[in-house]
Parts: C-alpha cells; sequence; structure tokens
C-alpha cells in the first residue's frame, strides 16, 4: 500500500499495528503513523457515509458484536463497500475494529445515542441483552424487570452475576446494594475479578452489615485472583466493621 515508505516509516507502521491487519493497512495509507490520524481517517469515512447507513453503523457498533441479519437496516451492507465492517463466515457482520466502534461512537450525540441503544432495545431477543440497551437509553424501570428475569433464567453464575449487576444498576436504595452484593459473590465464583471491582469498590451501603459483606466479597475476589496484599486489607477492614457481630459475615 505504501512502496516509498522508508525502513524507518515502515517500523513505525508495523510497532502501531501490533500484529492486527486492519490498522495496518490503515495506517499504511494515513497521512501520519499515529493512531490519532487512524481515528481521523475513520471518522471521516464514517461521515461521508449516507444518513441511513450512518445509522446502520451506529447500530453495530453500539450492539457491541457480530449482527444476525434482520437486527440491522437494510442499508448495512454499504458498510462492508466503505471497508468499516466485513461479513462472516456464518452471515454475520461485524466492524473491522474496536477503533472503528469508538471513532462511530464518538460522533453520537447523547439524544441520538439514546435513540439507537431503544432500536437495539426492540432488535434483539436475548432478555439480558435487551435489558442492557434500555438501561442505556434511560428505562431504568424496563431494564430493571428485564435484568431480573434474564438472572433468573441464567445458567452460569458470571452471566447471572452481569444481568444482577445491571439489575442493582437500575435501582436505588437498599435492594440495589443487596442486589450487587449477590452480583458480586457470582462474579466471584466466575473468576471475573475486574468486574467485582467495578461493581463494589465505589459500591455505597446503608448499613454496617452491608459494609462488611462488601469488603468480604472483596477479598474473596482479591484472594482468588491472587492479590494477597489485597486479600488481607479488604478482609481486616471488613473485620474492624463485623467484629462482635457473631454473624456469619464475622
Amino acid at each position: 500500500l505504501e512502496p516509498r515508505a522508508t525502513r524507518e516509516e515502515r517500523e513505525a507502521i508495523l510497532a502501531g499495528a501490533q500484529g492486527n491487519p486492519f490498522v495496518l493497512e490503515e495506517l499504511a495509507a494515513a497521512p501520519s503513523t499515529g493512531t490519532p490520524a487512524l481515528a481521523a481517517s475513520l471518522r471521516s469515512r464514517f461521515r461521508r457515509l449516507a444518513s441511513s447507513e450512518r445509522e446502520a453503523a451506529e447500530l453495530l457498533a453500539l450492539l457491541g458484536r457480530p449482527a444476525e441479519p434482520g437486527i440491522l437496516p437494510a442499508t448495512a451492507g454499504a458498510l462492508v463497500e466503505a471497508g468499516i465492517a466485513h461479513v462472516l463466515g456464518d452471515g454475520r457482520l461485524e466492524l473491522r475494529h474496536a477503533l472503528v466502534a469508538d471513532a462511530i461512537r464518538a460522533e453520537l450525540a447523547p439524544r441520538s445515542l439514546r435513540g439507537r441503544h431503544r432500536t437495539l432495545a426492540g432488535a434483539v431477543t436475548d432478555r439480558g441483552e435487551r435489558a442492557r440497551h434500555l438501561a442505556a437509553a434511560g428505562e431504568r424501570r424496563q431494564a430493571h424487570s428485564l435484568a431480573l428475569e434474564a438472572a433468573a433464567e441464567a445458567a452460569l453464575p458470571g452471566e447471572r452475576g452481569r444481568n444482577l449487576a445491571l439489575a442493582a444498576a437500575t435501582v436505588d436504595g437498599p435492594e440495589s446494594v443487596g442486589l450487587a452484593l449477590e452480583a458480586g459473590r457470582l462474579l466471584v465464583e466466575a473468576n471475573d475479578h475486574e468486574a467485582v471491582a467495578v461493581l463494589l469498590e465505589p459500591l455505597r451501603c446503608t448499613s454496617a452489615a452491608e459494609e462488611a459483606e462488601r469488603a468480604l466479597v472483596l477479598g474473596l475476589s482479591a484472594f482468588a485472583a491472587g492479590d494477597m496484599p489485597g486479600y488481607r486489607r479488604h478482609v481486616e477492614d471488613g473485620l474492624a466493621i463485623a467484629r462482635g457481630s457473631a454473624t456469619a459475615i464475622e
């Protein structure tokens, strides 16, 4: 693509691509070899799409996974011609790289973002996925109900934990804390320690018992992840709260 590039330019392009063929092509075609130039190039390409094609690209970027036929409008085929998506062997459409999704999402205004999530909530069939898009659209009550239903149906602890975490995020008060703590335990079981930290580190408990349980779940997660200093810190924090309570948490 760039036969006139010097050895130094080629090395910079190879280093920036980090083994990804799509990024390699884009960096070779861009006037600069930096990621900012690549992001600008992707945004420019996205803006040149027709409005219906931009809508399809936005939906695909927000879906966060390959789309089955029927989820996206018919104009989605133009995304392949534009070089920002490709068709998988099973017929699903996928953006060529996470950088493409980032560039598309960066162009979305908040109102449009909510509208696109609302559209996706009506197009997907999985309850948990629908709940996620409804929550992003600001439909908290519907999202909460669907997330609870999805958690009840989930066969695996990680899936159940993620749905309960979403249910916790779409309701207020003590119910939210209880759901978050239950979700945290399930995510520990699923070895998703990053999700446990994101869920429970900022959690605002409403009682000492909840605060002690939060410390316990964070400690269990740290232990399972091999983080012994974190494990000891969380357990000591929890014991400082629960000591003398004669509870299961202590």
